[in-house]
């Protein structure tokens, strides 16, 4: 897929999901809220136990943007090269589902990028935060 000026490039975000059926909306709701608008969210069911495919399957008839693909639970690593197997974007961010973007993250670090054309990668600090089960 090239990179046009008059349309910002595809942002494919992929959201690996083990059981986290209590975090998952949340986190998909940040990435739907970024300031960027060209994104795609690739929702990867690592053979969850619990309601997280129902939860992502409620989740989808509310936005466009999300697909959803469900596998045997193989782990992290596999559940994240499973989603890059179906992403459509010039660039890829990854999000744990129990994590959350702030919501200029994407368009941040796409500027950043599309000012630097020779960078191929673009990180940013980490903030920590938790609930009580």
């Amino acid at each position: 897929m090239a990179y046009s000026p008059s349309s910002p490039p595809l942002v494919s975000v992929i959201v690996a999901c083990y059981n986290q059926a209590d975090f998952v909306v949340s986190a998909i709701k940040s990435i739907i809220n970024q300031s960027y608008p060209s994104i795609e969210i690739i929702a990867v069911n690592d053979g969850s136990t619990d309601n997280t495919l129902n939860v992502l399957e409620n989740l989808k008839t509310s936005t466009d943007k999300l697909s959803i693909i469900t596998t045997e639970n193989q782990g992290l690593a596999a559940t994240r090269n499973t989603g890059l197997q179906y992403a459509h974007g010039i660039y890829v961010s990854f999000l744990d589902s129990d994590d959350l973007y702030l919501p200029n993250r994407l368009k941040i670090h796409i500027d950043y990028l599309l000012q630097r054309q020779n960078t191929t990668l673009s990180y940013s600090e980490t903030r920590y935060f938790y609930t009580n089960p």
